[in-house]
């Protein structure tokens, strides 16, 4: 490993998310060595679990705390996991949770996710990971809580909207999602002759990410957000664009140049002037925006297009850890989507 480069661990790195930030670190210019962990899959070598990684050499490794000792550390955990070894870290070591256990505050984690919060005092520490509106903080933190993919999505789409002060009230966020965002465990609900040809609402009024979107719109903009937040799989292996229905008193700004103006300085938001698809955000870093008025309704639709294992998991983790670092913001990221 070169002086300049730095040490990076996965706890959990046999998932999808997992995947991403090996592919991606693997390739990464700042990044020399790398630790994997899986509880099921140590002792493999990384392609037998993912394929897509052939020329990607190493084997994923047991925990023993070494690994924990890194210049960074990424859970790519489920939720409960990253609370009980973030007291565990080198001193100097920084944190990246893909989880959710740092993203909300201690009685909304506890109510959202049904358990007791193992670190509250380290909660209070954690900067939520988006750094379009974060992006001074990350620079500046030891923990960073990587934010959901439908938050991702949605926040980034609403952002500019609610900031200005337009809804009148009424916001009703409608997302769709490939199928990878409910991770590599087979169920019935994702096998693929239940999910093929089909469209499937789920947890309709009772989605977690829910009160991460309202919690983090409302701390960015200052102001106080309610909304409705209904999720739907659809028959896509990755992707989610969310429709944002958000009513509207009086208009005084042109919405494109509201949305340059606040993303002028974000290299993986490219606002369009255009309705956005997903294919040309999948594999990227990229989240596309767009917004457009409804006079009728006297609503603005707003709309945000990502990858959810990429600008909704793993690449805005490595994007914050460049912010971390001190590195170019977009290094190892330069990703773009393929035609088809």
């Amino acid at each position: 490993m070169a002086s300049s480069q730095i040490s990076a661990t996965i706890i959990g790195a046999s998932g999808y998310a997992g995947a991403e930030l090996l592919r991606i670190l693997s390739q990464h210019g700042k990044v020399g060595e790398i630790i994997a962990t899986s509880r099921s899959q140590a002792g493999k070598p990384y392609f037998k679990v993912h394929p897509n990684l052939r020329n990607v050499e190493g084997s994923f490794a047991k925990e023993t705390g070494e690994e924990l000792k890194a210049d960074v550390v990424f859970t790519a955990t489920p939720h409960g996991v990253a609370m009980n070894l973030a007291p565990h870290l080198g001193a100097k070591t920084k944190l990246i949770d893909i989880s959710a256990d740092f993203r909300l505050d201690q009685a909304e984690f506890e109510q959202t996710y049904g358990m007791p919060h193992a670190c509250p005092n380290l909660l209070k520490q954690a900067v939520y990971g988006l750094p379009e509106i974060n992006r001074d903080k990350i620079r500046k933190a030891k923990i960073v809580a990587n934010p959901g993919c439908y938050p991702t999505s949605a926040i980034l789409a609403l952002y500019p909207i609610v900031k200005a002060g337009i809804p009148n009230g009424f916001i009703a966020v409608d997302s769709k999602s490939g199928s990878s965002g409910a991770g590599d465990d087979p169920s019935q609900f994702l096998h693929h002759p239940e999910v093929h040809a089909n469209l499937k609402h789920y947890k309709l009024v009772s989605h977690r990410h829910r009160p991460e979107i309202e919690r983090h719109l409302s701390l960015a903009s200052g102001k106080d957000v309610t909304l409705s937040f209904t999720p739907m799989l659809v028959p896509i292996a990755r992707g989610i664009v969310s429709t944002c229905h958000v009513g509207y008193s009086k208009l005084n700004d042109d919405l494109f140049e509201l949305y340059l103006r606040n993303y002028k300085d974000a290299p993986f938001v490219r606002v369009l002037d255009e309705i956005p698809t997903i294919a040309p955000v999948i594999g990227t870093n990229y989240c596309d925006v767009f917004a457009a008025i409804d006079e009728h309704a006297k609503q603005i639709i707003a709309i945000g297009a990502i990858d959810n294992l990429i600008k909704g998991a793993s690449g805005q983790a490595v994007q914050n850890m460049n912010l971390m670092f001190g590195f170019k913001e977009t290094e190892g990221l330069n990703f773009i989507a393929g035609r088809v």
